[in-house]
């Protein structure tokens, strides 16, 4: 009965997962108290009420909605930390791939013939490189329009 009360909880209070955990040990402290001092888990079910009505007092109390814009905004944040950063790491592949392919484009010249003759190797597939330059354009993108939108976000926040 008392593991029924706790899922049910569980999946009424909208927190972040290290916080569900909090509340949940400490609802497994309240049973265990109780039962200590000779209450049974009846008991203790009616004086905390339905789980619907045990998540409702705790969101009076700790306020989910606050709660649940904050792990927002850190959820967007690392979301705009990690996109830029990705697109860094890209460009710096993009650097090291031509550095690289400047340094082995070599141009032979053959004599035999009435004038010299030039020899250019081309590659027949796609250019690795402009396939990554294009990865980190857009994702460098992508962080611009996500900081636009935590902005953005925040500036309605505050009115």
């Amino acid at each position: 009965m008392k593991d029924q009360y706790i899922r049910e909880v569980e999946k009424m209070i909208p927190l972040p997962n290290r916080a569900k955990r909090e509340v949940l040990r400490d609802l497994e402290e309240a049973f265990a108290s109780a039962a200590e001092h000779g209450e049974t888990e009846e008991q203790v079910i009616q004086r905390l009420g339905s789980p619907k009505e045990f998540a409702e007092n705790l969101n009076e109390q700790i306020n989910f909605e606050r709660f649940t814009q904050e792990h927002k905004k850190r959820k967007q944040m690392l979301m705009i930390i990690c996109t830029f950063i990705f697109s860094m790491l890209l460009f710096g592949i993009y650097a090291v791939l031509k550095a690289v392919t400047l340094t082995h484009k070599i141009e032979g010249i053959i004599g035999g013939a009435d004038g010299p003759t030039a020899i250019f190797v081309a590659s027949a597939g796609v250019d690795v490189s402009l396939v990554v330059v294009a990865l980190g354009i857009a994702a460098f993108a992508v962080s611009i329009l996500l900081t636009i939108r935590y902005i953005y976000d925040n500036r309605n926040d505050k009115k």
